[in-house]
């Protein structure tokens, strides 16, 4: 039968996913992961057959994540299930190797759909997710200038946008001021804007924020 690792911070939500998951899933095996290292860890000791993984890890940055566990794992498809609407983060988890994106807002009949089919070594793309991939793909639409940030530039928009000081983003990544005052700048460059009060007006009027 199926083994799924579970990797949150959240015991309750953990223990949740795996209640919906075993009533109709039965049979399945199932660990918890309570942070990013310690799931990578179980990934490279035992044989999984999926990881589910939320990406807002205080441990591990997302990006490291994924890439990380497609490193040690490459075999363990990743499906990430996390509480940030999917527009703003599921087309970069897919990219990086995720074979799925899933909010936490989904009900339970969604997430044992989704599961089942990337059980089933299927890659699960939302509708909103999938239009997204097919205007990138086709060039039917200009590029909206957050999508000239990088995965790392991205990350400290969000937080930016969000309000946290230069100091509070570079606490939570764990770089330092200057470095993170150094992606500031190139993200108001890349982005054409000049305060952190343009950013968040502009992540407002395409709904991006938390």
């Amino acid at each position: 039968m199926p083994r799924i690792l579970l990797i949150d911070t959240q015991p309750v939500l953990r223990r949740g996913l795996r209640a919906i998951l075993d009533a109709e899933l039965p049979g399945c095996e199932f660990g918890e992961a309570g942070s990013g290292n310690e799931g990578i860890a179980l990934l490279q000791r035992q044989p999984w057959d999926l990881a589910i993984a939320q990406i807002a890890l205080p441990d591990v940055h997302w990006v490291d994540l994924i890439r990380r566990i497609k490193a040690k794992a490459p075999r363990v498809p990743v499906l990430v299930f996390c509480r940030y609407p999917e527009e703003q983060y599921g087309t970069r988890c897919l990219k990086l190797g995720a074979c799925g994106y899933l909010s936490k807002t989904a009900d339970a009949a969604t997430i044992i759909e989704v599961v089942r089919r990337v059980l089933a070594r299927e890659v699960y793309l939302s509708p909103k997710v999938g239009t997204q991939l097919a205007m990138e793909a086709s060039h039917q639409a200009a590029a909206e200038p957050h999508e000239q940030l990088s995965n790392r530039e991205y990350e400290i928009f969000r937080m930016l946008t969000a309000g946290l000081t230069v100091t509070e983003i570079g606490q939570r990544l764990n770089l330092s001021v200057k470095t993170i005052s150094t992606y500031r700048k190139r993200i108001m460059t890349k982005m054409g804007m000049q305060t952190n009060a343009d950013l968040t007006r502009y992540a407002l009027s395409i709904g991006l924020m938390y």
